[in-house]
């Protein structure tokens, strides 16, 4: 009988191994922090408690998230680059605003030297989208009508990566556009509705709605590729207009993290992103799940860093 209980217990032992919860390599033991630079509720807030749900279970220890918002994600960001590089602190957070904030208001914190890349999230699409009046159904023939109209064409930002970004594509397309700040897409949105401003270049999740109940007209989405977001509107390469811009969600670590640690943390992220009820909730809030090895997270940086360094010291304007 002992001889039983004990061929049992070996032929027993897999498959109880195998249903707990996979512990997290390369950690030391205890829980883990996801740190974001917004307040709870938006996207980003929502794709970090997505990510602590599943990694928590995958890893069988807490996962939690906190929010900690301002100077444009820099507390967070600060945080985070200031924490133990053991893998249990991470940072989600839009590459472009750690770029930006970095370049306009240089401090002890850089995020080249500070932190390193460990996985895409999601990537955020921008659409080129105007009011209804104007008479431009793609890119290009909005290029035409603002070089025949000179001053017709305003554009509204709220925050500086659409500023950014909307320099950028005037630069490209050699046509003369006239910028109007505004605090958030809460007045950004209204003020395009209102025709106080022609178009916006904007992440798409605040404009679907209205794009969708035919109030505003998207030309087309900035990204490389079409997006599951707004299918139906093609790139801007599609239009003839060399340009892309596409934000990100994306995870960061502290220096000195080991590449063995960052290399299986973004293997659990990527196996959390190809679960179809992560990428369907992701969707439904506007962005495209979308795990970025920390190679390839790496290069975006660089070339973004690049090109928004090149807007900024040009002293064409300056962001307030």
């Amino acid at each position: 009988m002992k001889k039983l209980f004990v061929r049992l217990g070996i032929a027993v032992l897999p498959v109880v191994m195998a249903a707990a919860p996979a512990q997290a390599q390369h950690q030391p033991p205890g829980p883990s922090r996801i740190i974001v630079g917004f307040p709870p509720g938006g996207s980003n807030d929502i794709a970090a408690r997505l990510l602590a749900q599943h990694l928590g279970q995958k890893w069988g220890r807490p996962v939690v998230v906190e929010n900690r918002p301002g100077a444009n994600a820099s507390i967070a960001s600060t945080t985070v680059a200031a924490s133990e590089p053991d893998g249990r602190t991470l940072l989600l957070t839009p590459p472009s605003s750690m770029i930006i904030e970095s370049a306009l208001r240089p401090t002890a914190f850089d995020p080249n030297r500070d932190l390193v890349p460990v996985s895409g999230v999601a990537s955020v699409p921008y659409v080129l989208v105007v009011n209804t009046s104007v008479p431009a159904q793609t890119p290009k023939e909005l290029v035409s009508y603002a070089k025949s109209q000179p001053g017709k064409i305003n554009y509204g930002w709220a925050n500086p990566g659409m500023r950014i970004a909307t320099e950028i594509l005037s630069r490209t397309t050699q046509t003369e556009l006239f910028a109007v700040g505004y605090k958030g897409g809460s007045q950004s949105v209204p003020a395009l509705l209102g025709n106080d401003v022609q178009m916006l270049l904007i992440d798409a999740a605040p404009v679907v709605s209205l794009i969708e109940a035919g109030k505003l007209r998207a030309l087309a989405v900035s990204t490389p590729n079409r997006t599951a977001v707004l299918p139906d509107v093609p790139t801007m390469r599609e239009s003839e207009i060399d340009f892309d811009w596409t934000g990100f969600m994306a995870l960061y670590a502290p220096k000195g993290t080991s590449r063995a640690t960052v290399d299986q943390i973004h293997a659990d992220v990527a196996e959390v992103l190809k679960r179809r009820d992560v990428a369907d909730r992701l969707l439904a809030v506007g962005v495209d799940a979308n795990p970025l090895s920390p190679q390839d997270l790496g290069q975006y940086m660089e070339r973004e860093s690049k090109r928004i360094h090149d807007v900024l010291d040009s002293g064409v304007f300056k962001l307030d």
